[in-house]
């Protein structure tokens, strides 16, 4: 720092705690599909990260950035909130802070770096994309080469083989297709500006076919939590581009295309249909008193039922998240 004012950072000192911040989001990206592992590894390089760049850059902040991390930070002091009820189980509380622990420090970990660079913002959502869509051809194939005794599992309420918990993964897919959409769309507005330079940024034409192959395989996988998010993140974009462009045909062509999908989904692909016949024998035998809570949809209705009996009883201050289990 010779030749540097006092009190000042070489830039390339600066961008180290930020290139180490953007692997672990790469980290916890991969973790979340492959290894729980993993996860609990990028947190703490996130953690290191923030303390690096806070240790080398002192920034100064105004009160007001942080309370769009306080209000992330809320999920965790929810949960603490039961120590103002009298508690019927100390050790299923425990269990939900530890859980609920990262809502608490990673919002100060992303309040004390810096933002992302364009190029590592990208780059994340670029891993993403490419990530699932490897990820959701190996799901695919194996569907194909063994379609029959999936088809039963799904007949039996069971989700098709998949590398982690079913439903987080139809949702995180859901929000690699809405990663696909944000990439064209910074494309086609910023292509002049645009960096091209950084590793894995994909061309255009790559993106649009990931971003369509997501949407076709989250039929396949046929998960109700991913699908219906799907529908209404794509259905948003498409109001959008028809408010902001003012292209009322085209908008009126694709709203019309996305309502027929599902219909197409049904006709021609067997997971798709398979669910659907699922769906319709259990809220039948729900229906008719025969399943009080045994098969997954009947399940969630009698959970929401149970919920409701809970509400009731204490309607205006709860029964505190550390008693929920024992009130269930």
């Amino acid at each position: 720092n010779m030749h540097l004012p006092f009190g000042t950072v070489k830039p390339e000192v600066k961008a180290y705690p930020l290139l180490l911040a953007c692997l672990a989001c790469i980290l916890l990206l991969g973790g979340m599909v492959y290894s729980p592992y993993l996860q609990s590894v990028s947190m703490f390089l996130l953690g290191i990260a923030a303390v690096w760049h806070t240790a080398t850059v002192r920034e100064k902040h105004g009160y007001w950035v942080i309370l769009p991390f306080a209000v992330v930070s809320l999920h965790f002091f929810l949960v603490l909130s039961s120590v103002l009820y009298p508690l019927s189980d100390v050790g299923y509380l425990l269990e939900r802070l530890r859980i609920k622990l990262p809502f608490l420090g990673l919002p100060l970990v992303f309040f004390l770096l810096p933002s992302f660079p364009q190029r590592y913002y990208h780059l994340i959502w670029n891993f993403l994309l490419v990530l699932l869509g490897i990820t959701s051809l190996g799901i695919a194939v194996n569907y194909f080469l063994h379609q029959e005794q999936i088809n039963l599992m799904i007949r039996q309420g069971q989700p098709m083989p998949m590398p982690c918990n079913h439903i987080r993964y139809s949702l995180l897919q859901t929000m690699g297709i809405a990663g696909g959409l944000y990439l064209l769309q910074e494309r086609y507005t910023h292509k002049e500006t645009l960096t091209k330079k950084g590793f894995l940024q994909l061309p255009t034409m790559w993106i649009w076919i990931l971003t369509l192959w997501l949407f076709i395989a989250q039929h396949l996988i046929a998960v109700r939590s991913g699908l219906m998010v799907a529908y209404v993140l794509i259905g948003a974009a498409v109001l959008r581009e028809i408010i902001i462009r003012k292209k009322y045909f085209l908008g009126v062509l694709a709203l019309s295309a996305l309502a027929l999908t599902p219909v197409l989904a049904y006709r021609f692909i067997p997971s798709v249909r398979t669910k659907v016949g699922y769906m319709r024998y259990d809220y039948d035998l729900y229906r008719k008193g025969q399943d009080i809570g045994v098969l997954s949809d009947a399940s969630r209705w009698v959970s929401l039922g149970i919920g409701w009996e809970i509400y009731q009883a204490s309607p205006w201050v709860g029964t505190g998240p550390g008693n929920l289990r024992h009130a269930v």
